[in-house]
């Protein structure tokens, strides 16, 4: 992701969409890997690590209870979380 931004930075070239994967690198900028964690069951846990983040494994269906689950745990931490439930705001999957 460090390669990217210094791609996009480097060129006037732009390719549809990359905003994309350009938001999603901001928040690693700012987070880290280590704190990136998705809650989902609309990808494989292969495909997660391909776009660095920490997958959080989720049953069918069950997405609303391990979103609750992550949210008490983090809550107990003391940690602030960020949702982001739109999926253009997440980094795309070729």
């Amino acid at each position: 992701w460090r390669g990217f931004l210094n791609d996009i930075k480097s060129t006037d070239v732009v390719v549809k969409d990359q905003w994309e994967f350009q938001m999603h690198a901001r928040v690693l900028e700012k987070v880290g890997q280590d704190h990136l964690f998705f809650i989902t069951d609309g990808i494989s846990l292969e495909d997660m690590k391909k776009i660095y983040i920490n997958p959080a494994p989720v049953g069918s269906g069950q997405v609303e209870k391990s979103v609750q689950d992550f949210l008490n745990k983090a809550q107990e931490q003391g940690k602030s979380v960020a949702v982001i439930p739109e999926g253009p705001y997440c980094a795309p999957l070729a």
